[in-house]
């Protein structure tokens, strides 16, 4: 979180001093999206593990839980959703980074609409399986 607010602050000072630069603010702009989304796919591929992690002891565990039978299935179901929300999210920030320039904005847009939704649906998913999970 304090690497964030660092990053943050950075960005903030460079911003106004590009102000008194002219042509370097949009340089400058694109640099600070790049660091940011950059350090938003390390962080979500770091995270990833997690999710794998569950769903590889879910599998592993199938019917083998003596006290609650139903974790290894919550395991499995929850992992499986967050691995795609995660992959999505992570094909979305590289179109963002690597592909802003090669599309038209028509495609950009209905790219970032589909992605926005199937990352929606996923975590509304995950949301609502661990709320039906807990009654």
């Amino acid at each position: 979180m304090v690497l964030i607010e660092e990053v943050n602050t950075i960005s903030s000072k460079l911003k106004q001093q590009s102000r008194y630069h002219g042509s370097k603010e949009s340089l400058l702009s694109k640099v600070d999206s790049i660091v940011c989304l950059s350090f938003l796919n390390v962080m979500n591929i770091i995270s990833l593990a997690v999710p794998i992690t569950m769903l590889t002891i879910g599998i592993v565990k199938r019917d083998k839980c003596p006290m609650e039978p139903r974790i290894p299935l919550f395991l499995i179901v929850t992992s499986a959703a967050s691995i795609v929300w995660m992959t999505a999210t992570l094909v979305l920030n590289f179109i963002k980074l690597c592909c802003v320039a090669l599309l038209s904005n028509s495609i950009k847009t209905k790219v970032y609409i589909i992605l926005g939704i199937i990352i929606f649906l996923f975590c509304s998913l995950t949301m609502c399986w661990m709320i039906m999970v807990r009654n």
